[in-house]
């Protein structure tokens, strides 16, 4: 939600005197103090919604990725499903299976290298 007022509005604004109304030269000190904290937010402020944009950004292709990644991986373990079921039917012995790091290995290999 943007700010209503700024800094300078702030720094801007002139308040009427009327009878034996705030000294002058407190008012201007505190607003002083409160046009500094405000433009120290409006910087903060800034500089967040900046991040926070490259970081939706990053989610973005790291989702890609992900999705490519996820992909591949589909593709390879078809890939040797078609092979065990080749292996199958001409018969060859199968392979002794392979263990979980193994198989691990062989899709990084396979995903990492292309």
């Amino acid at each position: 939600m943007p700010a209503k007022l700024s800094g300078q509005a702030i720094y801007d604004t002139q308040f009427s005197v009327k009878g034996r109304g705030y000294d002058a030269e407190e008012v201007d000190t505190l607003l002083d103090q409160v046009i500094e904290d405000y433009q120290e937010f409006e910087e903060e402020s800034l500089k967040l919604s900046s991040a926070l944009l490259t970081s939706n950004e990053q989610i973005q292709s790291l989702k890609k990725e992900n999705e490519e990644l996820k992909a591949k991986i589909a593709e390879l373990e078809e890939q040797l499903a078609a092979a065990a079921q080749k292996a199958e039917e001409e018969n060859e012995e199968p392979a002794e299976p392979l263990s979980l790091e193994e198989r691990v290995a062989r899709l990084e290999k396979a995903v990492f290298s292309v």
